[in-house]
């Protein structure tokens, strides 16, 4: 069989990795010591300065979110090299629990029961009224909200969630 190889060069012994992303050849594993980047398909990794404890990482377009605790959400269009702060809307000691792109926008689900959207400027509310979100998933232009407690919602418009029995019974 195949054998695997050990890749966390650079990385520290027993770290607790939260997530992992591809950015094109860029990958990121977001991790209770920070963010580690390769550009070598994971030979070896960096511990990129001052970020915090990373939670969640997505991609849209040339840009890089990670969704931090505390620290809410930072952006790069460099790859990693630099970072900005865009949390307009939301409250920078947020644990951000999940990132996902979505019709063409960037959702994050925050660990006090909110899940907004970024719209360039500023996030907005999506409208979510329920328990703590803890994942989010886009899928065949369908977003899912996964809860603390079990449930499995839909995001139906701009600002409706309905349960997911509600929306789908089946086949």
């Amino acid at each position: 069989g195949e054998a695997y190889v050990d890749s966390s060069n650079g990385m520290e012994r027993n770290v607790n990795l939260n997530t992992l992303h591809a950015h094109g050849d860029v990958l990121f594993a977001g991790s209770s010591d920070g963010l580690y980047r390769s550009t070598d398909a994971g030979a070896t990794w960096e511990l990129l300065p001052d970020l915090g404890v990373v939670f969640a990482l997505v991609s849209h377009g040339d840009s890089v979110y990670v969704g931090l605790y505390p620290g809410g959400v930072l952006r790069s269009d460099d790859s990693g090299d630099t970072w900005t702060d865009i949390n307009h809307g939301i409250d920078s000691d947020d644990r951000i629990n999940a990132l996902v792109v979505h019709d063409d926008a960037v959702f994050a689900a925050l660990n006090r029961s909110v899940v907004v959207r970024w719209n360039g400027e500023t996030w907005v509310d999506s409208g979510w009224d329920g328990e703590i979100v803890n994942d989010l998933l886009s899928v065949d232009g369908v977003l899912l909200a996964g809860t603390s407690r079990g449930g499995i919602w839909v995001l139906v418009g701009d600002e409706q969630w309905i349960a997911f029995e509600e929306r789908y019974t089946g086949g």
